[in-house]
Formats: structure tokens, C-alpha cells, sequence
């Protein structure tokens, strides 16, 4: 265990200077959200919110600005302003971006894939799927 996270060694991985022979696991996840925090909300956004949180650790805080739309928003906005329904495009890069790639990449050559990732998902037509 490492830093509160299980190493797995990548099934036949070699390490190299570039990714590493130890890709981290997660078991299982919690996310707590204060019940009054909820009011307004359904439960595709709770979940949707839960899923980013739990699975990808982002701090929505350090959000870049590109990402204003995002799930992990959803409780900063003021009282009254529009939340997004589920996932946004920018979500949706940033988790193929995470997961698509090589598990074992350190982590510059993974904040590329994911950036790479969202830009792309970002510049494609309204309503594509892919």
C-alpha cells in the first residue's frame, strides 16, 4: 500500500524511464456529501458528481478555467444558477483520457494523454459520439 492506495505490478509491464512497472488500484471508494448540500439536485447528478470525485481524485478547486462546466462544480455554483445535468464534455475527456491510456505512464506523460484528451473531446461537434 502506497499512500492510501494498493500498487498492483502491471501484468507484464517493464519499466522504463517513462512508465513504471507499479500501477495504483483502487478497492473501493467513499464519497460524503452533506444531505443539505443536496436540495435541488437528482440522483444522475449526485452519481455522476460521486463517479468524478471517487474515481479520478480531482480537486474541484484546481480546476482549470476550460473546466467551469464541469459535475465537480455543481456545489460552488450560487444558489439558483444552472448545474450541469451529468457529465459535460470536459468530464468526459478528462475520464478517457485517464483511463484510455497506459496505466503505468508516469504522471507528466499522463497529464498529457488527459489534456490531450480533453481538448479533443471539447473540439468535437455538438452531439457526436465517439
Amino acid at each position: 500500500m502506497f499512500n492510501g492506495v494498493f500498487v498492483n505490478w502491471a501484468g507484464g509491464a517493464r519499466q522504463t524511464r517513462i512508465s513504471s512497472g507499479a500501477r495504483p488500484t483502487f478497492i473501493a471508494s467513499a464519497v460524503l456529501v452533506e444531505e443539505s448540500a443536496l436540495n435541488g439536485l437528482t440522483a444522475i447528478q449526485l452519481a455522476d458528481y460521486a463517479l468524478m470525485r471517487a474515481i479520478t481524485r480531482v480537486d474541484p478547486n484546481r480546476l482549470p478555467t476550460p473546466a467551469t462546466r464541469s459535475i465537480l462544480n455543481m456545489f460552488d455554483v450560487p444558489m439558483g444558477s444552472a448545474v450541469p445535468v451529468t457529465l459535460t464534455r470536459w468530464d468526459m475527456g478528462f475520464l478517457r483520457g485517464l483511463y484510455a491510456g497506459t496505466a503505468n505512464l508516469r504522471a507528466a506523460q499522463q497529464r498529457g494523454e488527459i489534456t490531450r484528451r480533453v481538448a479533443a473531446e471539447l473540439e468535437r461537434p455538438e452531439g457526436a459520439l465517439n
